[in-house]
């Protein structure tokens, strides 16, 4: 080889090594910048799976806080079924002065008694307005029963449209609102449910769910997998 063509490789050597260089430097750039988001990912995920840990810990400890109340909920009403039969006995519905159904709905149950003459009517009479008396009774009990966390309609204005309630045996709606019993989340549970008077005191009545859902202002989460649906026992 000449020696004109020494410094032609020599240069030639020199621009490899400074692209090899520049290509490494690109690698490593590459593989710190993978290592950081990996990392940063790794931490966004640790914190989603906590949130939802803790999501899920809040829910079951408001939803066992709810089945708590809902079981309250349904003693008392079970327990109104008690005092609408000693309620009906004791002809109450002849009192002017009652508070449990509407006025009105008094007025035409008084003319109805006294135009039955058999105690084979009067008893047959009684059993049909067992239902409503059941519903009316049942939202005053509630009302006492939750006076903070529920919202019941009063009691006189539960059936206000009188023995037209007791055709459908649907009595009236209490939604109740549930906070976390271990005061550590925002939100709350609420629960809509409807009594279902009984028809006779041995039947004692029924809760119907017609909502269980747990909200935090200005959102709600609803719960999709419908957890409660139907009557609680």
């Amino acid at each position: 080889m000449s020696t004109r063509s020494k410094p032609a490789v020599r240069r030639l050597h020199e621009s490899e090594s400074g692209a090899s260089s520049v290509l490494v430097l690109l690698v490593l750039l590459l593989l710190v910048f993978l290592a950081v988001l990996a990392f940063v990912t790794t931490g966004s995920n640790l914190r989603l799976a906590r949130k939802n840990a803790e999501t899920v810990q809040t829910w079951y400890r408001m939803d066992a806080a709810g089945e708590r109340m809902a079981a309250k909920a349904l003693q008392t009403v079970r327990g109104a079924a008690e005092q609408a039969q000693a309620w009906l006995d004791g002809n109450r519905f002849l009192d002017g002065e009652q508070d449990v159904l509407p006025a009105p709905t008094i007025t035409r149950l008084k003319a109805e008694w006294t135009s039955l003459e058999t105690e084979a009517e009067r008893s047959a009479f009684r059993e049909a307005l067992f239902p409503a008396v059941h519903g009316a009774l049942a939202a005053q009990a509630l009302r006492k029963a939750f006076p903070e966390s529920a919202e019941v309609p009063d009691a006189a204005m539960a059936l206000s449209t009188g023995m037209s309630d007791t055709a459908t045996n649907s009595g009236p709606q209490i939604r109740l609102t549930v906070e976390d019993p271990e005061g550590k989340a925002a939100s709350h549970l609420e629960a809509v449910l409807q009594v279902l008077p009984a028809q006779n005191a041995a039947e004692g009545g029924h809760l119907r769910i017609l909502s269980w859902k747990m909200v935090q202002a200005p959102f709600e989460y609803k719960n999709e997998i419908q957890l409660w649906e139907g009557i609680v026992e």
